[in-house]
């Protein structure tokens, strides 16, 4: 597996989740790890990224310290200038309101 577009973590295979919805029979799915997702989705830079992200801690689904942890992960040479610095700030700003 490996994205094109997306931008992920390092390390982000050795986190892939893995799951088998109801009715998939012997199959199963892999998907993100949701700081991964997070980060990646920080990483983009879009309002309904932010949106739908800002929506996780609120709903007790990422701990925003491992958000700030996988940031730092993300490949420098691939996140546009400027959207890490926004996504940190972004992430801190949230930190301190909780």
């Amino acid at each position: 597996m490996d994205f094109r577009t997306a931008i992920a973590p390092a390390g982000w295979q050795e986190r892939l989740v893995s799951f088998a919805p109801a009715g998939s029979g012997d199959g199963r799915g892999r998907c993100l790890e949701r700081h991964d997702l997070a980060a990646a989705k920080l990483a983009a830079g879009r309002l309904k990224d932010y949106e739908f992200v800002g929506a996780l801690p609120d709903a007790g689904l990422v701990d925003l310290t491992v958000l700030a942890e996988r940031l730092e992960l993300l490949p420098r040479d691939r996140v546009l200038r400027g959207y890490l610095a926004k996504a940190r700030s972004w992430v801190k700003a949230r930190a301190a309101d909780v």
